[in-house]
C-alpha cells in the first residue's frame, strides 16, 4: 500500500489522502487519543480499516485536542474538496472529538453518510453544562462552535450509550438534524471499542450505505458484547441502579463484581466510593475515590466527589482545596460553587460537618 500523502496542512491540523479502490471515500477525523508519534507515522483515524478494506480515505488529523477549529478547517477545505469530488459517495466517520467533527463539517464536505461514535454537540459548559470532561481544552475560538442546522448533511448515525451523559449530546444533535440513534448500552463513552475490527467496520459501513437502520442497530447491539469490559460495565450499571434506590448492600456487591472482572470498566472505584460513603464508611470511600483519581488523573470531576467525602469527615479546608481544583478547570461548575458556598458558611459559623451529607 502506498503511504498516505499530505494534501493540506495548517498550524493545528493536517489532512492525508490514502489511495484505494472503488467510488466510496472514507473521510475520518481523529479523537483525543492521537499524539505526535502517530503524526510522524502518518497515522489517522481508521487508516488500518481503509487499508484492509481497500477504501480510499481522507484522514483529517488534529495535532492537539482542539476540536477542529473552524478557522483552521477553512484552510484545509479547498484541498479536501478537490480530492473528495472525485468520488461518488463520501462516508464521514469519527469518535468523540472526531465524531463531533464528522457531524460539524458534513455539509462542508458534502458527506452522504455520517457515522459518529459518542460525539459532542459542544464542549462549552456555558451551553452544555453536562460536558465537564473537556473544559481544560476550552479556548476562546470554541465559543459558538456547537453543531447547528447549517453544519450537517447526509444520512446520520449516532452511536452512543443511552445510560451515559452522551445521551444529552445526542438529544441536542437530534434537535438540529434528523438522526438515526444507535444505542450501545453499557459501553459508556468508549462506544468505538465495539468496532476495533476492520471487518466489523466494513460491515457497518455497508449497512449504512444500504440504509438498513435495523441492521445497523442489530449489528451494534451484537458487537458491543465483544468488548472485553462489557461484563464489568453491566455489573457497574446494576451497582448504580441499586445505589439510586439506596440498596447499598446490593450496590456494593455489584460494584465489587465489576471490579473483579478480568477487564474492569473505568470509574468502578469511584462508584464503589459513592456506595461506601452512603453507608457512612467514609475512610474506605475516600480511599476508593483517590485510587480512581490515580488511575485517571485527568478526571477533574473526581475532585468534587472527594470534596464531598472530606466534608463529611469534617476536613473542610481539604474539601475546599478539592473544589478549587474543579473550579480552576470549570469556574461555572454549579455543583462545586454550591458546595463551596455551603462549606464557607459552615466554617464562618463554626458549624459541625453535615453528617451523611
Amino acid at each position: 500500500m502506498p503511504e498516505p500523502e499530505i494534501i493540506a496542512e495548517s498550524p493545528m491540523l493536517r489532512a492525508y489522502f490514502l489511495q484505494g479502490r472503488g467510488d466510496t471515500l472514507l473521510l475520518t477525523f481523529t479523537g483525543l487519543g492521537f499524539d505526535t508519534t502517530q503524526l510522524q507515522r502518518r497515522q489517522f483515524a481508521a487508516r488500518s480499516v481503509a487499508e484492509k478494506l481497500g477504501l480510499p480515505a481522507i484522514g483529517v488529523v488534529a495535532k492537539e485536542p482542539n476540536w477542529f477549529p473552524q478557522h483552521e478547517m477553512a484552510l484545509l477545505t479547498p484541498a479536501i474538496l478537490r480530492t473528495s469530488q472525485n468520488f461518488r459517495r463520501v462516508v464521514a466517520y469519527g469518535f468523540s472529538m472526531g465524531g463531533y467533527a464528522a457531524l460539524k463539517y458534513s455539509r462542508a464536505f458534502a458527506a452522504d453518510y455520517v457515522i459518529a461514535f459518542s460525539p459532542q454537540w459542544s464542549i462549552d459548559p456555558a451551553i452544555a453544562p453536562w460536558e465537564t470532561s473537556y473544559v481544560r481544552y476550552l479556548r476562546p475560538f470554541h465559543k459558538g462552535m456547537e453543531i447547528g442546522p447549517g453544519d450537517v448533511s447526509g444520512s446520520i448515525y449516532i452511536v452512543y450509550d443511552d445510560l451515559h451523559a452522551d445521551t444529552k449530546n445526542a438529544n441536542k444533535i437530534a434537535e438540529v438534524a434528523p438522526v438515526n440513534r444507535i444505542v450501545a448500552r453499557h459501553l459508556g463513552h468508549a462506544t468505538w471499542d465495539a468496532m476495533l475490527s476492520s471487518a466489523a467496520m466494513g460491515r457497518l459501513i455497508q449497512h449504512v450505505i444500504d440504509g438498513d437502520v435495523a441492521a445497523v442497530r442489530h449489528f451494534i447491539r451484537r458487537r458491543r458484547r465483544s468488548v472485553a469490559r462489557f461484563e464489568s460495565t453491566v455489573w457497574l450499571a446494576r451497582a448504580r441502579h441499586c445505589l439510586g434506590k439506596r440498596r447499598f448492600q446490593e450496590a456494593e456487591r455489584a460494584a465489587r463484581r465489576a471490579l473483579d472482572c478480568p477487564s474492569p470498566a473505568s470509574g468502578g472505584k469511584w462508584v464503589l466510593g459513592k456506595i461506601l460513603a452512603g453507608q457512612g464508611r467514609l475512610g474506605e470511600a475516600e480511599d476508593m475515590i483517590r485510587q480512581n483519581m490515580a488511575l485517571d488523573p485527568k478526571a477533574i470531576w473526581l475532585h468534587y466527589h472527594l470534596a464531598g467525602v472530606l466534608e463529611q469527615q469534617g476536613r473542610m479546608r481539604e474539601a475546599l482545596q478539592s473544589l478549587d481544583a474543579v473550579l480552576a478547570a470549570n469556574p461555572a461548575d454549579r455543583a462545586s460553587l454550591v458546595a463551596r458556598e455551603r462549606i464557607m458558611k459552615r466554617l464562618a459559623a463554626g458549624l459541625p460537618p453535615p453528617h451523611g451529607a
